[in-house]
Parts: C-alpha cells; structure tokens; sequence
C-alpha cells in the first residue's frame, strides 16, 4: 500500500542514510566487545544489513524523480530493484520508471557500489535479513531446522566464521562511503554522525 508522506525526496534520502550510519557504527561497537563468550555477531551482521538497506534506499530517493512513496524490502539490491518486482508487486518508491530506466539505475548503482564484487556481497548479507518464512536463517528471528527452533544468536555465534562478520561489516562501510561520495548531502550526513559517534567514543 502506497504510503504519501509529506517530506521531499531529499529529505527521506538524508534521514534513511544518516540512520544507516549509526547502524554501522552500533555494529562496529558490537563486534568491539565482542569475544568468544559473547553472542553479538546476530546483533552485528543485523546492524550492518540495515545500513546497506537504508543507504541504498537513500542513494535511490535521490536518483528517482519525486513520487510516491511506496513500502519496499530489507533487500533493496536483490529484490526491489529487480525488474519483476517494480512491475508485478510495486516495491520500489516511485511509479515513475520507464522501460529500461530500472536497468540504468542498477548499473549506476553498481558501478558507484565498485561493481559487481561488490553488490554480491551485498546480495548475501541481504539473504540474512528477516522475512516471513521459518524455514531460512537470518539474524534477527528464529526459524526451523528439521523441527528444530533454531535461535539466531547461538546459531551465528557457533556456526559463521568471524572473518564472515568482518567482511560484513567492511561492505557496510564501502557502501556507505561510495553512496555519501555520490551527495554533498549525503556526505554531510555521514560527517555529522561521525562527529556524534566520536564525542561518545
């Protein structure tokens, strides 16, 4: 269901981006206290794919033309900017696309992300995001393994190697620092809350 909000294209995209940074920086203060007898890398890897998602959710309000604003996913890359959904299930934040524009927008957007190496790991840290299915992992909700609840923080703490949650974490910041490089209002707000972020350090 369309949601019409009364803020500017801008606006949504600074307020989505400047919470993506503090979602980075709340996982980077989690896997800074984070040792074997701790549980934290659920915590973490949820914090870093909800930075992606909100700062390529901005990078997109402010490279489509202003519309409506329309409820999307956690998966921004892997699923709202693919092509079926924009025509089938409407998930992106304008009615605006012509054919082939959506296209264009995935290729600047992949080449502003440092290209396809980049947004597959994306597209992986996207499959850990929570959905309405019982059946998949993910970082936030438990599920079911062979009639098993599986809880996400013991499961991620026992069974993902800690290089994984690095990775994350590092793809997090490389998208968040492409996409501010891409906005002087973008950058802006990726300054401000690294100034926030060092005055509580």
């Amino acid at each position: 269901m369309a949601l019409r909000v009364a803020a500017t294209s801008e606006q949504l995209a600074c307020a989505y981006f400047r919470q993506g940074c503090f979602d980075a920086w709340n996982g980077h203060r989690v896997l800074k206290n984070e040792d074997e007898s701790s549980f934290g890398e659920a915590l973490a890897i949820a914090q870093f794919s909800q930075a992606v998602e909100k700062a390529l959710k901005a990078y997109v309000l402010l490279e489509v033309e202003q519309g409506t604003y329309v409820q999307s996913t956690h998966r921004v890359w892997s699923v709202d900017l693919q092509s079926d959904a924009l025509n089938r299930k409407a998930r992106i934040w304008t009615t605006h696309f012509r054919d082939g524009e959506l296209r264009k927008l995935r290729t600047r957007m992949q080449n502003q992300l440092g290209g396809p190496k980049s947004t597959a790991i994306i597209e992986k840290l996207e499959a850990l995001t929570p959905e309405r299915d019982w059946s998949r992992p993910n970082s936030e909700y438990p599920w079911i393994d062979g009639g098993t609840v599986v809880c996400p923080a013991e499961y991620f703490h026992e069974q993902l190697d800690h290089f994984i949650v690095l990775e994350y974490a590092k793809i997090a910041d490389t998208t968040i620092g492409n996409i501010a490089d891409s906005s002087d209002l973008l950058r802006k707000e990726q300054e401000d809350v690294s100034k926030i972020a060092r005055n509580l350090e």
